[in-house]
């Protein structure tokens, strides 16, 4: 890849294309270089290539490029714009990457106008169970406060609609990955909370009453 300062102005139907040519961090690095002088034209990225751009960071494993700039919007002119993409952000973030990155984009929900994370339920669980796995004294106080709000929003939500995708073509679609990411961290949350020694039944319950259960390893 050419370095940025010689790549040729970008049209908005070539972003996805340059991303795709990225192949390693330091390359998306390179196209992350081009975003200020497309902000400084006065054009702004629409939401299906806010989500191409973070779903290339994710197989890149560079959330934190994007993480980099969704936090310095003066500077890359670049809007988290919708759930799906901050919630696929989150996935990136929230088991490999330190505590603080997912602290950070939880409160990033705000500056977007995005509802707050204890409001989205694949956030929040995703969050909550970062929060456990850490263990310090502050994030069990964060995963702590979490939980209530978790347990509310289960018990609006009906388990046989978040029951997972089984076959291959369902499965591959973004709704249904969701899914699969609430089943995987629900189950770390129960494991939490009984090692916590705090009630889990409820979630138990949740569950076993979506299928999940029976899923988990």
């Amino acid at each position: 890849m050419k370095p940025a300062a010689k790549l040729p102005p970008v049209r908005n139907t070539a972003w996805q294309h340059l991303f795709g040519l990225a192949t390693t961090k330091e390359q998306m690095g390179e196209v992350v270089e081009l975003f200020p002088r497309w902000r400084d034209s006065k054009r702004q990225f629409d939401a299906t290539n806010v989500e191409a751009f973070i779903r290339r960071c994710e197989e890149l494993h560079c959330p934190d490029l994007a993480l980099k700039v969704f936090s310095d919007h003066p500077k890359y002119g670049i809007d988290l714009c919708s759930l799906p993409a901050a919630r696929r952000l989150l996935h990136s973030l929230h088991v490999e990457h330190p505590l603080q990155d997912a602290i950070l984009l939880a409160a990033l929900f705000s500056v977007y106008n995005l509802p707050p994370i204890s409001s989205d339920l694949v956030s929040c669980a995703m969050l909550t169970s970062a929060c456990f796995k850490h263990g310090s004294p502050q994030s069990l106080t964060i995963a702590r406060e979490m939980v209530p709000h978790l347990k509310d929003m289960l018990q609006k939500v009906k388990p046989q609609k978040m029951t997972l995708a089984t076959e291959p073509v369902e499965r591959a679609k973004d709704s249904a990955k969701e899914k699969a990411w609430l089943a995987w961290t629900l189950n770390k949350i129960e494991k939490a909370l009984k090692k916590d020694g705090a009630d889990y039944a409820w979630l138990h319950q949740w569950r076993m009453d979506s299928g999940h259960i029976q899923l988990a390893p």
